[in-house]
């Protein structure tokens, strides 16, 4: 069951408890993607003009 599913279904303690045993992600690791993201933004590429005329 996704989170989504068990909030549409009222679920969440069911939910909660399919996952309390989970290992624990590396917090270090998220973080230093982060970072690296936040520094990185990449520009949006140019859209075209709607009539045609930018060829």
């Amino acid at each position: 069951m996704t989170l989504r599913e068990a909030i549409q279904k009222d679920r969440i303690n069911e939910f909660v408890n399919e996952y309390k045993n989970d290992p624990k992600g590396d917090a270090a690791a998220l973080e230093a993607i982060l970072r690296s993201m936040a520094g990185s933004s990449s520009e949006a590429p140019k859209t075209s003009s709607r009539d045609g005329s930018d060829h």
